[in-house]
């Protein structure tokens, strides 16, 4: 059994990686404004105060939410500061247009893009 398999049927779950509801335990994380956390999902304020404390979400928003905890997490290993990793998920940043990386973490393929630019970053090529 792969180490994804549990996370993979939490999600499919609608459920978060621990007790916590998945969006409440994303907010925590984060330390972001509600909007900025719900912007970054692609659902309303509306929508996310109405789930915060659900502790199953619909999946789409579960794999999202799994996602941004990733990059969190990657950006906390290269960043080396949960704080810096916050703030730099949050700032606009040149590499992306101009928009903020947390912003592109709604697909996969945003979150690919954000690994591979904290990978530049770990190697030390500015990103």
């Amino acid at each position: 059994m792969s180490s994804h398999t549990g996370r993979i049927a939490r999600v499919r779950e609608g459920r978060g990686p621990g007790r916590q509801a998945p969006l409440a335990g994303l907010l925590a994380a984060l330390d972001l404004p509600v909007r900025t956390v719900a912007e970054a999902l692609g659902i309303s304020e509306r929508t996310m105060h109405r789930l915060k404390h659900a502790p199953v979400v619909p999946v789409a928003i579960a794999d999202k939410v799994a996602r941004t905890l990733d990059a969190l997490g990657r950006a906390t290993e290269v960043l080396e500061t949960r704080a810096a990793a916050r703030r730099w998920l949050a700032r606009p940043n040149p590499v992306f247009g101009g928009r903020v990386p947390l912003a592109l973490l709604d697909t996969s393929l945003g979150w690919e893009e954000v690994k591979q630019v904290l990978g530049r970053i770990e190697h030390g090529v500015p990103g």
